[in-house]
């Protein structure tokens, strides 16, 4: 069986490197899901993680694929603003399309267009623990 695309947005990243007790920590282990996130992504959870003054586990980078956009702000702007309710959020949507993701996992739902993502795309945007019962459900 093929492994879930799921794309992480900073907000699940730094929530595992801060609780090892939460679902976004939990996800590392599941080797059912193929963990993606983006260049740009990861430059946001290494500065939040230096802002708060925590140090990033290994294993937070080891497990997660990561993706270069390349695409400039007016580029993201102009493809992706219609999916996000800040136009600061479309890095995440792009990172996702290109990952052709299954699944993009964030804590801030409301920033986005879930609907239109879901159908323009086909993308499902859920926060980390309704993931975990999406996994359970399935297996």
């Amino acid at each position: 069986m093929a492994k879930i695309k799921v794309f992480q947005d900073a907000d699940v990243m730094v929530s595992a490197i801060i609780s090892q007790k939460g679902a976004a920590y939990e996800l590392l282990g599941k080797k059912s899901i193929a963990l993606i996130t983006s260049v740009t992504v990861n430059k946001e959870v290494k500065e939040v993680a230096r802002r708060l003054k925590i140090s990033i586990p290994k294993k937070i980078f080891l497990v997660v694929k990561v993706i270069q956009i390349n695409l400039d702000k007016p580029e993201l702007t102009k493809r992706y603003s219609r999916s996000v309710i800040d136009a600061e959020d479309t890095h995440v949507v792009a990172g996702a399309v290109k990952a052709e993701s299954d699944f993009l996992l964030i804590y801030n739902t409301r920033h986005y267009k879930v609907e239109h993502i879901k159908q323009k795309y086909g993308i499902h945007i859920m926060k980390p623990g309704k993931f975990l019962q999406y996994l359970r459900s399935v297996n």
